[in-house]
């Protein structure tokens, strides 16, 4: 599995770590709902999955 993106949120224990995309949708805890904005990643070093806003991650290049 190949890491895609890096999660970059200063204020995250998962800052830096590596994750590539799942889903185009992730569940918005705020609204309960899936929304476009935010995005399911997988983490590459621990297989963990979960949602995050867009706008926390950076492509991998």
């Amino acid at each position: 599995m190949e890491a895609t993106h890096v999660i970059c949120c200063p204020t995250s224990p998962n800052d830096g770590k590596r994750v590539r995309l799942v889903s185009e949708h992730g569940y918005n805890p705020r609204t309960d709902a899936y929304e476009r904005g935010w995005v399911e990643v997988e983490m590459v070093e621990t297989g963990v999955t979960g949602s995050i806003e867009r706008r926390f991650l950076a492509e991998v290049q």
